[in-house]
């Protein structure tokens, strides 16, 4: 039918006082940032008509003031006796604060990179468990040498005294590792 019908608790997360939202397909549409509607709809027919998961999807809405939000947004499309589809229900969940974080990390990490190639220091750390060494590309750019040139951005102790240290310091490099 078109129809969408929403709980009481989901038209203030998009915006909406309570009864303001028109309950159509089209209206649920409208409220999609026009970047993610292509992409929503596509994952929504998918659910339908190819029994698809419609689980985990992360898309941009936009208030009717312009404020722009993330949800996430889960549903389970329901069949009638003759298998054809017939209604949808779903979930969804307001992530911005999750997103404006996972940015802001993004944004603290390029501002550190670069940070650490001005002062030209390089980064690495290592896990004791699972004896793995982390590098990052400024690390190797110090030793003017790539990740790729030795196999990539994380490596035993044993592979990095072998490659990155001086043969006459490798013992004691492994020693200080392994007490």
């Amino acid at each position: 039918t078109g129809e969408v019908g929403w709980s009481e608790t989901i038209e203030p997360m998009f915006g909406f006082s309570k009864g303001e939202f028109e309950g159509t397909y089209e209206a649920y549409l409208k409220c999609i940032h026009p970047e993610d509607v292509e992409f929503m709809v596509e994952r929504l027919n998918a659910a339908i008509y190819k029994r698809e998961e419609y689980k985990n999807l992360e898309m941009r809405i936009i208030w009717p003031n312009g404020t722009i939000r993330w949800m996430l947004a889960n549903g389970t499309v329901y069949r009638d006796s003759d298998d054809k589809p017939n209604r949808m229900i779903g979930i969804v969940q307001d992530i911005t604060e999750q997103k404006d974080y996972q940015q802001k990390i993004i944004e603290s990490d390029k501002k550190l990179t670069e940070t650490l190639k001005v002062a030209k220091v390089g980064y690495w750390e290592y896990d004791v468990l699972s004896d793995k060494f982390i590098f990052n590309d400024q690390y190797y750019s110090l030793h003017k040498i790539t990740a790729k040139e030795v196999g990539g951005y994380e490596m035993s102790s044993k592979i990095f005294a072998e490659n990155l240290v001086y043969p006459e310091d490798s013992a004691t490099v492994g020693n200080a590792i392994f007490q």
